[in-house]
C-alpha cells in the first residue's frame, strides 16, 4: 500500500487460533514481499512478547521498547 509516498502494511492482529495457524507470519511474509517488490528497503513492526520469537525467527531484530499509557 501507499500512503504520502511511503509503503507501509496497515495494523493486523490475529486471535489465538489464527497465531498458532501461522497466519501472523503469511501475512508479514506478504507484507515484506509487497514492500520489497515496491521498493522498499525496510520494514519494521511493533510486536508483542508473544510474537516477538516469531518475528526473530523471519530475520527481525528488537530494535527499541515502547512504553504505552492505558486508560
Amino acid at each position: 500500500m501507499r500512503a504520502s509516498g511511503l509503503d507501509r502494511a496497515d495494523v493486523f492482529v490475529t486471535g489465538t487460533l489464527h497465531k498458532r495457524a501461522h497466519a501472523c507470519r503469511l501475512v508479514a511474509e506478504a507484507a515484506i514481499r509487497d514492500g520489497l517488490a515496491s521498493g522498499a528497503t525496510v520494514a519494521y513492526l511493533r510486536s508483542s512478547a508473544m510474537g516477538r520469537p516469531l518475528y526473530e525467527s523471519m530475520g527481525f531484530e528488537k530494535a527499541e521498547d515502547w512504553t504505552y499509557l492505558h486508560a
